[in-house]
């Protein structure tokens, strides 16, 4: 029983780190050689676990990935690329309402740093023309930056998610397809169908800018595609950093410099120490008898996997914690046959309490810009993280009958 007290006390110290904003990553580096040497290993064997966990093709892969993301963004931002979507989007949409929904989303899918605060002017400039509280505003910033990630594999929660479940992105993507259809539509009805729009004149310009959007919009585009083509998740994503090399291309802003800044060390770090956090839980031999047995004496898996990432998400409100903490626990648990949906729904549900809970930084940020407390947001928004929760339930409970 010693390797399950540790792992407890390592989950626990996790926690702690996240809540406190510490980088976590030190928490699971130290907790996972505790573990190891718990479970009865030498530290040669402990590092031995460790190695081959991270030289694994896998492990390769999603570093690979991480990097790749993490400068694309860098240099969608800081060429003008993201900020040419934003601006071509909003004259393509030329509705108020439609720009509301689709601008945060737009920021919402890409992993930039403090997007939040990137949307938030966004919609607090279209806001007051359709009549809309402060509060009101704000929910429309979280509610629509949030739902499309369900379909946006370019965070590197996501990409984690996919790793270590050895789930194909195209899989995820599409098992969660309907959790965005509902986000939307909730988003829609609850928080924009009543506001006032006055009639708008025709936009001429309207066919170049859906053009221009296409064309700025295509290094995420040639990612999907080519998830959906099976191609290696490194591979797809370089071929969206060729992309946007070629469209950023005599920018004063794309030089080494901007590479260089854009690659996140510490979360490349957070990545490694998740690989070898999960390697170290494999390796506890008594876990998975321990889960299984859990289970035997009448707690359902299907609760677990729905209790256990609320309850972390909500508390940690770190995503990229949350999948580091909760799929190495209940991924020996998973059914074979129907893995994707267990999958989509433990990481549906840990998007969902990351979004609501109070110490969320994209909704501290948000409540900051316009001026409003938590218990304001709230009351604009809960219809739609109840529709979303069912939609959960509803798809989870049809796909494992």
């Amino acid at each position: 029983m010693l390797p399950i007290l540790v792992l407890i006390v390592v989950l626990a110290f996790t926690v702690y780190l996240t809540q406190k904003g510490h980088e976590f990553y030190w928490g699971l580096m130290v907790g996972s050689v505790l573990l190891s040497l718990a479970n009865g290993n030498s530290a040669a064997a402990t590092a031995r676990i460790f190695l081959e966990a991270l030289t694994s093709a896998r492990t390769i892969e999603l570093i690979a990935a991480v990097t790749i993301i993490t400068v694309l963004t860098s240099i969608l931002s800081n060429c003008n690329l993201l900020e040419r979507m934003v601006d071509n989007l909003s004259a393509f949409l030329s509705n108020p309402k439609l720009t509301l929904m689709g601008v945060p989303a737009l920021i919402g899918g890409i992993p930039v740093t403090g997007g939040a605060i990137i949307s938030a002017p966004l919609v607090g400039q279209l806001g007051p023309a359709l009549a809309l509280s402060n509060a009101r505003m704000a929910a429309i910033n979280i509610v629509f930056r949030h739902v499309c990630i369900f379909i946006t594999p370019f965070r590197p929660h996501y990409i984690l998610a996919a790793s270590l479940s050895a789930t194909p992105l195209i899989q995820m993507v599409t098992a969660q397809a309907p959790l965005t259809a509902i986000g939307l539509l909730a988003g829609y009805w609850f928080l924009l169908r009543q506001a006032p729009v006055k009639k708008q004149t025709p936009n001429s310009g309207r066919l170049t800018a859906g053009h221009n959007f296409l064309l700025y919009s295509s290094p995420l585009s040639a990612i999907l595609v080519g998830a959906a083509f099976g191609l290696r998740l490194d591979v797809s994503l370089g071929l969206g950093l060729i992309l946007a090399i070629l469209l950023a291309w005599g920018h004063p802003n794309l030089n080494f410099k901007t590479i260089l800044k854009g690659i996140k060390f510490p979360l490349i770090i957070t990545m490694a120490s998740i690989i070898i956090f999960s390697a170290a839980v494999n390796n506890v031999k008594v876990l998975p008898q321990l889960l299984s047995s859990t289970v035997d004496y009448g707690i359902s898996l299907k609760l677990l996997v729905f209790a256990v990432p609320l309850i972390v998400g909500y508390v940690t409100a770190d995503i990229n914690a949350c999948v580091a903490l909760v799929f190495p626990l209940l991924l020996p648990l998973l059914p074979v046959e129907s893995k994707t949906y267990y999958v989509a729904a433990i990481y549906a549900n840990s998007l969902i309490a990351y979004m609501a809970s109070p110490l969320h930084m994209c909704q501290v940020l948000t409540n900051d810009y316009f001026k409003i407390n938590l218990f304001q947001i709230y009351r604009e928004y809960w219809p739609v993280l109840l529709l979303l929760f069912a939609g959960i339930l509803v798809l989870f409970t049809l796909s494992t009958l």
